[in-house]
């Protein structure tokens, strides 16, 4: 690696990302699978399990990297039909992605929603020196910006420690480990700016901290047909997000870039003269646990798309609920490799 930059030095040395990131949503249908996911399934895996009570100001929700905001938006939509009153606060350090934000917040029936934006880093809005009196939220969501924090477990805890109570719920979302992504980490590791986060990262810091779970592998496609063409300015762009290095096609030597784009191919497919990879997310389903220190006198929950959902309750090894049993159903490929994994360890 090349330096053990932070968050915000990653940021302020990517000149190009916010062009990056476009193109990203442009040729990739990520934002569908999470939309259906939001659509059909987030009331009850996530409202339904807030149980701190909700007084007259409305339903307190913390979104952390939020970006231009659709998928905060798109998750605000729902709970104001549960809870008319919403007070989101969103954490973003790209000021032009929070004012992607702010101008979307006027386009959307958002009204019952009081905003209260942040421009820093998870980094530096955990240290802010009000933390201690600040109101807990009964809603928390980490989406898809875990992959760079400095230190993951110390973010994932602060929020857990000091940002909720009991019947609050949080809600990580991260890239799968098979995604080009991660199988690119080794060959661009020297050029990379920080040390990348993926769901095995995630699992460690949720299994110090017990908490059980079962996952399944959710793929959606990126159109990257334009990565081999050398020529092509929106290739580069999408090789910097897929790679996570800035200025990827500069820096990056021919064998470099040959290693990456074979990985490209090896998880792609040609449709109608177009070149599709396959990246993916992880949906951790419900085990519900009961923990008897008191630190962790919780029970907890892993949930959904892309996602890592727990929420606070109290309870104790002498008095466990019954856990329901779901069904997962993954591809027969990964139902093979899973099988041979939990028989090696338990999560």
């Amino acid at each position: 690696m090349e330096s053990d930059k932070s968050n915000a030095e990653l940021l302020d040395s990517w000149p190009s990302y916010e062009e990056s990131l476009e193109e990203w949503h442009k040729r990739s249908d990520e934002r569908r699978w999470f939309s259906a996911w939001i659509e059909n399934d987030f009331t009850t895996d996530v409202l339904k399990k807030i149980t701190l009570p909700v007084n007259e100001d409305g339903l307190r929700h913390l979104d952390v990297g939020s970006g231009e905001g659709k998928a905060c938006c798109e998750l605000l939509e729902v709970t104001l039909k549960q809870h008319p009153k919403v007070v989101c606060r969103s954490v973003e350090p790209m000021a032009g992605e929070q004012q992607k934000f702010k101008d979307l917040v006027k386009e959307r029936d958002l009204g019952g929603v009081t905003f209260e934006f942040v421009e820093q880093t998870t980094e530096e809005y955990e240290k802010r020196p009000n933390v201690a009196a600040d109101k807990k939220f009964h809603l928390i969501t980490l989406l898809q910006m875990i992959i760079v924090v400095d230190d993951i477990e110390k973010t994932i805890m602060h929020y857990h420690d000091n940002e909720m109570e009991k019947g609050s719920v949080m809600v990580i979302t991260l890239a799968a480990d098979e995604t080009p992504t991660r199988l690119c980490e080794p060959i661009v590791a020297e050029l990379q700016k920080v040390q990348l986060k993926f769901s095995a990262d995630v699992r460690q810091v949720l299994e110090r901290n017990h908490l059980n779970y079962t996952q399944k592998l959710i793929p959606y496609r990126i159109d990257v047909t334009n990565c081999f063409d050398d020529s092509s300015r929106q290739g580069e762009l999408l090789l910097e997000m897929v790679t996570i290095v800035p200025e990827f096609g500069k820096r990056a030597g021919s064998d470099v870039k040959k290693k990456v784009l074979d990985v490209l191919e090896s998880c792609s497919k040609t449709e109608n003269d177009k070149i599709y990879a396959t990246f993916g997310f992880d949906i951790p389903l419900p085990k519900d646990i009961a923990l008897a220190d008191d630190r962790m006198k919780k029970k907890y929950y892993g949930n959904n798309v892309k996602v890592f959902l727990h929420q606070w309750r109290e309870g104790n090894d002498h008095n466990r609920s019954k856990v329901k049993t779901l069904e997962v159903s993954y591809p027969e490929r990964r139902k093979q490799r899973e099988r041979n994994r939990f028989s090696a360890s338990s999560f």
